[in-house]
């Protein structure tokens, strides 16, 4: 029996480590990797280099260790050798809440393990190769080190002491959140103050003496060199600037801003609560809940932040253990025991369930065709870039171009950001104004070249929209993930000449401009040979399909289909070669999968209706798509079309 107790743990926490090796989709660890780079050449440094609108400005190194370590490491593991660092980083953070459950609040096996995997699914969206996560696996040992003292009673050691203090050493120069510790610390003390107070006990008053003393050490150890008061400097800094910075970054906007997390969030605090409140009451324990008291400001914290929803499962978990701890399962009754295991099964399938929904990840990240296309092209002049391709982009390209802008917020607060915020916050003006602003932003920062993401719904959609449309610019490469605009002034004619897309439009509403159908065709071809993508082949597919050529065209939509399966469109147009082959029921379900990757296209919904009512004469089903297609579309020349389609019925 207790072996098998100890093998559960061990193939667990493997299962654990086994779903914490997970892409390397983050965009910052790129610009971390480079940094590490210059940091292991020529030491901390404190201005920018990255940059070339920048270059020379002040820049926080408060990541600096963790930099350093990651860049050494991948020098001798490799490149995806960072998946298994974070992987075990992310085990050991796991691993020491489970020890926390068990040594701390004496939980059984089972429970344990639940609400550790409980945290781990909770918070499984923010695992990534950033420093938080070594920060966040120091901020458990220091939490499950302090709870140890307040509720077991154990001798303050001496010896134990210091691996702390070297623990919260390390955490000072890889990440901001250090100030944790001292919060922590300062504010046990002021509990356990607080109990000495209430109950007379002088082991309480020995604690909080302890701990006023241990907290100035801490305080003292994230202030010392190299860094100093950097992560203060910078803390100060976010915090003024804090309005424009959860205006920019999808991370630090209010919890709000996302309703189905806000809810999902708030619920569980409030379950949380109010299970913890019910049990304290119930069992007379409001004096041992005391020294949970800290933890309540990390369920605050999360409204002002989603990035905090981390630090609001650190405290939920601990609620849930003191919880746990205070049912005396022994005791309870056969009945109440029937009751207590089906719910915790149920919440060991709910997580379950949670954690395989979250382990869907994006088939296209990183801009890897452009960053080729401009490293061997040699582009000269300035580049424009979004916000979160910068780290990629310099890691693959300096120093011989360099960024507009990166993920080193701290950098870019004075003028990139409040710069480019402009164009979002001024994307409902009509195109010849907006044409303006960016021709301002594209003088102040001598733009000579552009790189803009594909997404959908987006700023960049109507930035792009504009460069395309405009004869002081030219379409030079386009793919699946990003299109390459080039400035007509002078730095880079040789890629003008050969890159001189005229006729294709690959990202507009229509794919080419008007009477250059073959001009259109024959680029298609030819940007197939630089880089292929699902936008070509679909294009290629549907200029066969107004051919005639069905065969060629069905090749042209399965080889899209291939390289993007979110690809709408070729689905659609596949559709239309098997209707026109009276196989309806096969183009009704090429439109459903359609549909299931863009809800909101009028189109697919004008379609189905069509296929309906000449495939089966159903026209119940033809309704109900348009009628559904008026709820889902943005698109009101398709919103008109379905409502004439409707009044035919």
């Amino acid at each position: 029996m207790k072996n098998k107790a100890n093998i559960i743990p061990i193939v667990f926490f493997l299962l654990i480590f086994i779903l914490s090796v997970i892409p390397l989709i983050d965009f910052d660890i790129w610009f971390h990797l480079k940094s590490g780079e210059i940091i292991s050449r020529l030491g901390i440094i404190r201005h920018d280099v990255f940059s070339h609108s920048a270059a020379g400005r002040e820049w926080y190194p408060y990541e600096w260790l963790f930099q350093w370590f990651v860049f050494q490491f991948t020098e001798l593991f490799g490149f995806e050798s960072l998946k298994f660092l974070s992987a075990g980083f992310i085990t050991l953070m796991t691993f020491v809440i489970y020890k926390l459950l068990r040594n701390v609040f004496d939980l059984r096996l089972w429970p344990s393990l639940i609400l550790t995997l409980f945290f781990f699914s909770s918070v499984y969206e923010f695992f990534s190769a950033r420093p938080h996560i070594i920060a966040y696996t120091f901020l458990a040992v220091f939490l499950y080190w302090l709870l140890m003292f307040l509720k077991k009673g154990s001798r303050f050691r001496f010896s134990a002491s210091l691996v702390i203090l070297a623990i919260i050493y390390l955490w000072a120069n890889l990440h901001g959140s250090v100030f944790l510790s001292i919060y922590l610390a300062a504010a046990s003390a002021v509990v356990c103050l607080v109990l000495s107070k209430k109950t007379g006990h002088a082991e309480y008053q020995r604690k909080a003496v302890l701990l006023a003393i241990f907290t100035p050490l801490v305080l003292v150890t994230t202030i010392l060199p190299p860094l100093g008061a950097t992560q203060y400097r910078l803390l100060w800094q976010f915090f003024l600037q804090r309005e424009l910075i959860t205006k920019f970054i999808d991370e630090w906007t209010p919890l709000a801003v996302n309703p189905g997390a806000f809810y999902y969030v708030t619920a569980t605090i409030f379950i949380v609560i109010a299970l913890t409140v019910f049990l304290t009451y119930r069992y007379k324990a409001w004096y041992k809940a005391l020294i949970l008291l800290p933890l309540l400001p990390f369920l605050i914290v999360v409204y002002s932040a989603s990035r905090n929803v981390f630090l609001a499962y650190i405290a939920i978990v601990v609620l849930l253990g003191f919880a746990a701890s205070l049912v005396d399962l022994p005791k309870l009754s056969k009945r109440r025991k029937l009751f207590f295991w089906p719910i915790l099964a149920a919440f060991l399938v709910f997580n379950l369930l949670v954690l395989y929904d979250k382990r869907k990840f994006p088939r296209f990240f990183y801009p890897e065709g452009a960053t080729k296309f401009i490293k061997n092209n040699h582009f000269k002049g300035n580049l424009f870039n979004e916000y979160a391709y910068g780290g990629y982009l310099l890691y693959h390209l300096y120093p011989e171009q360099k960024v507009f802008f990166d993920g080193r917020t701290d950098v870019y607060l004075c003028c990139e950001m409040p710069d480019t915020l402009d164009l979002a916050a001024k994307k409902n003006l009509p195109d010849s104004e907006y044409r303006q602003i960016l021709e301002r932003l594209w003088d102040k920062y001598k733009i000579s070249y552009v790189l803009i993401r594909t997404q959908k719904h987006t700023v960049l959609r109507k930035m792009a929209r504009i460069l395309t449309d405009d004869r002081d610019w030219q379409l030079v490469f386009w793919d699946d993930v990003s299109q390459l605009f080039v400035r007509r002034d002078g730095k880079n004619q040789a890629i003008l000449g050969i890159y001189n897309f005229i006729a294709a439009t690959p990202y507009n509403q229509k794919p080419y401009r008007p009477g250059t159908e073959e001009t259109a065709f024959e680029e298609y071809k030819r940007m197939i040979v630089v880089a292929d993508s699902a936008k070509s082949r679909n294009v290629l597919g549907f200029l066969y399909l107004k051919k005639g050529d069905y065969g060629k065209a069905r090749v042209e939509f399965e080889k899209a289909i291939s390289l993007d399966p979110e690809q709408e469109s070729a689905y659609m147009n596949l559709a239309e070669i098997t209707a026109k082959e009276k196989d309806y029921y096969q183009a009704i379900k090429l439109y459903f999968k359609a549909q299931k990757l863009a809800q909101d296209r009028g189109l697919i919904y004008i379609r189905l209706g069509q296929l309906y009512l000449e495939g089966f004469n159903d026209r119940a089903k033809a309704k109900q798509s348009w009628e559904q297609g008026l709820k889902q579309t943005v698109d009101e020349d398709a919103k008109q079309q379905m409502r004439n389609l409707l009044k035919t019925l």
